[in-house]
């Protein structure tokens, strides 16, 4: 019986400690992220153009709720626009994006931990330039300021997967791929309607959570 009872004692600690070691509610991550995206503008009234390479970067945070689900704020610096199909004219756009993202995370044993995401993505106008032809449409006149055509604050979802590879001291690396999809016009001109035309953005992320 007293060996009995030690057993038991001893499975109960071991359950205990494995217990403890489950994520606990509350703030359980914080990192940096930074990555490329292929942004592009698209709408009926938009055609004969394509995706740019452009940069995106920032801070997050994750709030967890129990292990299976959490949620991401963050704050990025995302360079968006689009360039002609053929010539050199583009549209060079830059945003203060903060996305708000729910995350679920399947449960997995070893050091990989997978996720899938979603959520609504506000973004905040910064700079609005483009490369266009002059009048004779013979030279590019670059970096010229469209600011005052486009809407200061652009509205969007996001959604996407990533994975997080644990690393012995805490940390981890991240990963992720997300389209961030614009839900507004982005334009405004002073006379007659907004053309139809939207921010699409994919993005892939690199960072390091800690």
């Amino acid at each position: 019986m007293k060996k009995l009872l030690l057993v038991l004692g001893v499975m109960l600690i071991f359950a205990l400690s494995g217990f403890a070691q489950e994520p606990v509610k509350g703030l359980t991550g914080k990192g940096i992220k930074a990555g490329i995206n292929l942004a592009n503008l698209t709408g009926s009234d938009i055609e004969e153009n394509k995706m740019m390479l452009t940069f995106g970067g920032g801070a997050f945070i994750e709030y967890t709720f129990n292990s299976q689900f959490a949620i991401q704020p963050e704050a990025l610096f995302m360079m968006k626009g689009t360039k002609a199909e053929e010539g050199d004219e583009k549209v060079k756009l830059t945003y203060i994006e903060v996305p708000v993202l729910l995350k679920f995370k399947p449960k997995m044993e070893g050091n990989i931990k997978p996720s899938i995401f979603a959520g609504p993505a506000l973004g905040l106008l910064m700079s609005a330039k483009a490369d266009v032809y002059d009048e004779d449409e013979e030279k590019i006149v670059e970096d010229v300021d469209i600011k005052d055509d486009m809407k200061s604050i652009d509205f969007g979802i996001a959604f996407g997967a990533g994975f997080m590879y644990m690393m012995q001291n805490g940390g981890g690396i991240t990963f992720d791929a997300r389209y961030t999809m614009g839900l507004g016009k982005i334009y405004d001109p002073e006379e007659g309607d907004a053309p139809n035309i939207k921010n699409a953005n994919i993005s892939f992320m690199v960072g390091y959570s800690f």
